[in-house]
């Protein structure tokens, strides 16, 4: 992982001005856990957000998760903006028609014409100061990801990539990627911790369905850490009741050939001990009181 990524996140997290929280498509569970995990930190801060999966299906979606209606299954949507910098009170007036299929803009100034340096194409797919992809291992992963963005990012806006796949691109500004994490939301609950955030039971419990889900309910996919993140989800209000487990395993198994899967697709049978590593994974940045 990123050198100090979780304390980076955290500083840009208590300056943001609104976030924009996306996942890939098709979102599979995991990714939708952490995402709404995430939410509730944004809720709790008292940042305006945007939640995106791509894809999204709510009817295939695991069920009891709530404010899950606050996710769009679309990007936002591109705009363009034609600016012209005639200066204050220069402009006569506007007016617009639809010909043969096109927009056609009038625009008079109050005197002489409007140069061709004096129009300015504005591309902007999303207003937000911040982004957060989760388990994007490539722009590329996104289908209709503008073209502008990484470069729109940068300056006072920040682009925060979090994945567990080793063969991620490294594409944000910060980039948590650990790829000896069982599960986005293993990842999620760790740099919780090293937030010092205060993971509340609702939290929990989502990260914990995240893990049991990723893993086959702790068969694939485990180390020593993924044990003891579950056991301080579950210390932190998260539950083992058999509807939630069943409901979490169930879906994935029954949606495998529709491509929702429990784990990263370029990785369905990592073998354990033997995770191509991306960085050099950490111990949990603070003891977990067992």
């Amino acid at each position: 992982m990123q050198e100090n990524s979780g304390d980076k996140i955290q500083e840009v997290l208590s300056k943001a001005i609104h976030v924009t929280l996306l996942t890939g498509m098709p979102p599979y569970p995991d990714a939708l856990f952490s995402l709404m995990t995430w939410r509730n930190v944004l809720n709790e801060l008292g940042v305006p957000y945007s939640l995106v999966a791509v894809g999204l299906d709510l009817q295939k979606a695991p069920g009891h998760i709530e404010h899950i209606s606050e996710v769009s299954a679309k990007l936002p949507v591109q705009q363009t903006v034609l600016k012209l910098n005639l200066g204050e009170g220069h402009v006569e007036k506007v007016n617009y028609e639809e010909k043969e299929g096109s927009l056609v803009v009038y625009v008079t100034p109050k005197e002489g014409y409007i140069k061709k340096g004096d129009v300015q194409r504005i591309e902007d797919g999303i207003r937000s100061d911040v982004l957060i992809t989760l388990g994007i291992h490539a722009p590329q992963d996104i289908l209709q990801w503008p073209e502008e963005w990484p470069q729109w990012f940068g300056g006072n806006k920040t682009l925060i990539n979090i994945d567990i796949n080793s063969h991620n691109t490294a594409f944000g500004q910060i980039n948590a990627i650990d790829a000896d994490r069982s599960s986005l939301s293993e990842l999620t609950t760790q740099l919780l911790i090293h937030m010092n955030w205060s993971i509340d039971p609702q939290s929990a419990e989502l990260l914990y369905r995240g893990i049991v889900n990723a893993t086959r309910q702790f068969k694939q996919f485990v180390k020593p850490e993924t044990f003891e993140i579950a056991a301080y989800l579950l210390r932190h209000g998260a539950t083992t009741q058999p509807d939630f487990i069943q409901d979490a395993t169930s879906k994935s198994t029954n949606s495998e050939s529709e491509t929702v899967n429990e784990h990263e697709p370029e990785e369905p049978n990592k073998p354990l001990g033997q995770v191509q590593p991306h960085v050099t994974s950490k111990s949990l940045a603070h003891p977990i009181d067992l």
